[in-house]
């Protein structure tokens, strides 16, 4: 599986994106991710976060998700887990907020390194 930097929908922050999906239709997308939020869909969805202290970290849930979709190995699984802890680093390095802010993102209490170890030994 390949990946390369594409513009986020949400912003002007490049993030990582599986190479099968750019320039995939909408369709196409929504049937490998579906319309929910970060989790595992339905009821799980409202138990996982969409953002973490005010940062909205969905775009990075959703290249994660494409990932996932597309992985066949455990290799390709962990690199679809490690372009999310990188989209959620470049996303909270470009956010603007002031340090304090930026640094409670990554180590506070349900911070992004928590956020990334749940999803990657507890999501499948």
């Amino acid at each position: 599986m390949k990946f390369q930097l594409q513009w986020s929908n949400e912003g002007q922050t490049n993030l990582w994106t599986p190479e099968h999906f750019i320039g995939a239709s909408k369709e196409e997308i929504l049937k490998a991710i579906g319309r929910g939020g970060c989790g595992p869909g339905k009821l799980g969805d409202k138990f996982v976060p969409d953002s973490i202290w005010g940062l909205n970290v969905h775009p990075a849930c959703k290249r994660h998700d494409m990932g996932w979709y597309l992985s066949e190995t455990e290799e390709e699984y962990v690199i679809s887990d490690n372009m999310f802890l990188c989209n959620l680093l470049r996303l909270n390095d470009s956010s603007g907020s002031n340090k304090l802010i930026k640094w409670l993102r990554l180590h506070g209490p349900y911070g992004m390194y928590s956020y990334y170890e749940a999803v990657a030994y507890l999501g499948r």
